[in-house]
């Protein structure tokens, strides 16, 4: 049997949510359940995600722009977007924004878990360890490179987990002593 997967959902309908969730654990999925694309720092809080479920219509970011940004920033994430619209042109626009995968609302489970299965497939064939390439374990806290491995303390993994996210892959001097927990005259 294949490693779960971690798996961001995006839905704002509490019910769809919790059930979809909850199918998904059953599955052997580990899931964080998000409200809106705005809770995605404090719920998943530097956790390596694999999958991101997006509803369309979310309060605040829409998830449309959500999914662009998100292929903008992890160009190997998995997305798969879920709408009750089901319009060609929206359909397009879902994938045009960065979805994998367009379901039209209400989802049939096993139609969710077949995408889920295909979006592995390609994940499992993503450069995972090129040489050169920097891997996070966030198990063991550990960064692998081309030199080795190196342990993280909170504070570092905070960092790079900033930088990550980071759309331009920068922080400003505040923005790291936020992350370390310190004040901004520590750096200076």
């Amino acid at each position: 049997m294949p490693a779960p997967l971690s798996i961001a959902l995006v839905e704002d309908h509490e019910k769809v949510r919790a059930s979809t969730a909850a199918f998904l654990r059953k599955h052997g999925h580990h899931v964080f359940e998000l409200e809106c694309a705005e809770d995605l720092e404090t719920v998943v809080a530097g956790a390596l995600v694999h999958l991101f479920i997006l509803d369309l219509n979310l309060p605040g970011e829409d998830g449309l722009t959500f999914a662009n940004r998100l292929r903008k920033i992890q160009p190997h994430v998995g997305i798969i977007m879920m709408s009750a619209r089901a319009s060609p042109d929206h359909i397009a626009r879902g994938y045009q924004e960065g979805a994998d995968v367009y379901l039209v609302k209400p989802v049939v489970p096993e139609i969710l878990l077949g995408a889920i299965k295909s979006i592995r497939r390609r994940l499992s064939l993503a450069p995972l360890n090129d040489e050169g390439a920097f891997r996070l374990e966030l198990s063991s806290l550990s960064l692998f490179g081309p030199a080795g491995k190196v342990g993280l303390n909170q504070s570092e993994l905070a960092v790079l987990v900033g930088l990550m996210r980071s759309p331009k892959r920068t922080l400003d001097i505040y923005q790291v002593s936020e992350l370390m927990g310190q004040t901004e005259e520590t750096f200076s």
